[in-house]
C-alpha cells in the first residue's frame, strides 16, 4: 500500500501542480479532504477549496514547478520533501507581479484512505516568497526608510 500511496502523491504534484490538471483533484483527494498549511490560518476543506488555492498560485506563478527530492512512506502516510520554482507573473497576496523568480523548499505529509488523499500537512518557506516578491520593500526597511 505504501508504494501505491507514494505513486499517488507523486502524481498529485506532477499532474495537478506541474501540468495544471485541476480536474484530477476530485480523483486524487477525498470529498472531506482537509489541508493544513503552516503559512495559512484557515484549513483547506474539500477538493473545491484546494482547487481555488491551486488557481491562486498558478495565476501568480504560471510557471510553478514542483520537484520531489525525497519521499518516505509508512503505513497510510507519505512524507515528501520538495523544491518549487517559478516566477511571479500575476498578483499574489495583493503584491503586483514583478517577474521575480522564486525557489523554495517544503515538506508535505499526506494521509491516505480508500485510495485518496484525506488529509495533508504542508510546511514551506512562505517568508521566502514574500521577501522575493516584496524585495524592494524589505530593502527599504533594512535601510531604515
Amino acid at each position: 500500500m505504501s508504494e501505491a500511496n507514494k505513486l499517488l502523491s507523486r502524481r498529485s504534484f506532477e499532474e495537478i501542480w506541474n501540468q495544471r490538471n485541476l480536474e484530477l483533484v476530485d480523483e486524487f483527494y477525498a470529498v472531506d479532504y482537509r489541508g493544513h498549511i503552516t503559512a495559512r490560518a484557515e484549513v483547506i476543506q474539500g477538493p473545491a477549496a484546494l482547487k481555488q488555492f491551486a488557481v491562486m498560485f498558478q495565476f501568480a506563478f504560471p510557471d510553478i514547478r514542483f520537484n520531489i527530492n525525497d519521499q518516505i512512506a509508512e503505513g497510510d502516510r507519505v512524507a515528501s520533501r520538495w523544491t518549487v520554482t517559478g516566477s511571479q507573473q500575476g498578483e499574489f497576496l495583493g503584491i503586483a507581479p514583478n517577474g521575480d523568480a522564486i525557489t523554495l523548499a517544503g515538506i508535505s505529509i499526506q494521509h491516505f484512505g480508500a485510495g485518496k488523499i484525506i488529509e495533508s500537512w504542508d510546511n514551506w518557506d512562505a517568508l521566502s516568497i514574500l521577501q522575493r516578491t516584496t524585495g524592494d520593500i524589505f530593502e527599504l526597511l533594512s535601510m531604515g526608510v
